[in-house]
């Protein structure tokens, strides 16, 4: 099969699940949400990787710094990454 990668939406069904799947993983309580959580707001790009057509993995990309400060457009931070299980190797 052939892997793809999407630029979506933040709200992107698959982007969603994925995410979903991953704070699933991390913390099944639902409780331990730490630090600043990521919003579409601060979410500069939201990929999601494809296996066919099967949603696989995702990440985004977050600024850490004032993204309208032009010497500081390089500086992010990878926010919620995560790969399904099934294809993990």
């Amino acid at each position: 099969m052939i892997l793809s990668v999407k630029a979506v939406d933040w709200d992107h069904t698959d982007a969603s699940r994925l995410r979903a799947a991953q704070q699933e993983e991390i913390d099944p309580t639902g409780t331990d949400e730490c630090g600043v959580i990521p919003t579409a707001a601060d979410i500069a790009v939201f990929l999601v990787v494809y296996l066919g057509s099967d949603a696989v993995a995702c990440a985004g990309l977050r600024h850490l710094v004032d993204a309208t400060e032009p010497t500081c457009m390089d500086i992010a931070e990878i926010k919620r990454m995560f790969v399904v299980p099934d294809v993990r190797g």
